[in-house]
């Protein structure tokens, strides 16, 4: 797996980063309420997709806000494991988004990898948070085209100039 060394306000920039924090069993975009770091820090990669990777900050010092975990490595570490010296912490169910094409192309390798539960996809289970959105939109349009049917039907006059006043 691959580390980046940067701080968290230099990341946010990159085009496309998103948090995604796992909060009662599903995960939501926090991307607007994240708390980026100003000082450089580790940062490990966790799941490598085709699209982009998932990744978590780490720290010595975490911010309570955190809800800080120690940082768990795979079995056998190698010569360059996570938390070496076993004094890194992350955030609990919180991951940051990279896509593909905003990963730098100096990054650091790790022998082993961070045992975690992250993300297997993107977007993490929000594909059906959107599509509900999507799907109240769309039920919204309908009603609207339902009442507007509806009063052109009674009132032919209010009709725009080449239109025809709907039959049916």
């Amino acid at each position: 797996m691959h580390t980046i060394y940067r701080p968290g306000t230099e990341i946010k920039h990159w085009h496309g980063v998103e948090v995604w924090q796992r909060q009662q069993g599903e995960f939501q975009n926090i991307t607007l309420i994240w708390s980026w770091s100003t000082t450089e820090h580790q940062h490990y990669e966790v799941n490598n997709l085709p699209t982009g990777s998932y990744w978590i900050p780490v720290s010595t010092n975490p911010p309570s806000a955190w809800h800080p975990v120690k940082v768990q490595g795979t079995v056998p570490p190698g010569v360059r494991p996570v938390n070496p010296n076993g004094t890194e912490y992350r955030p609990d169910q919180t991951y940051i988004w990279i896509p593909r094409e905003s990963t730098p192309q100096l990054v650091g390798t790790t022998t082993n990898r961070v045992d975690c539960d992250c993300p297997h996809n993107y977007p993490p289970v929000a594909i059906a948070i959107h599509l509900s959105l999507l799907n109240k939109v769309a039920n919204f349009l309908a009603t609207m085209k339902i009442k507007i049917f509806g009063y052109l039907k009674k009132n032919p006059t209010k009709m725009l100039p080449g239109n025809r006043p709907p039959t049916g």
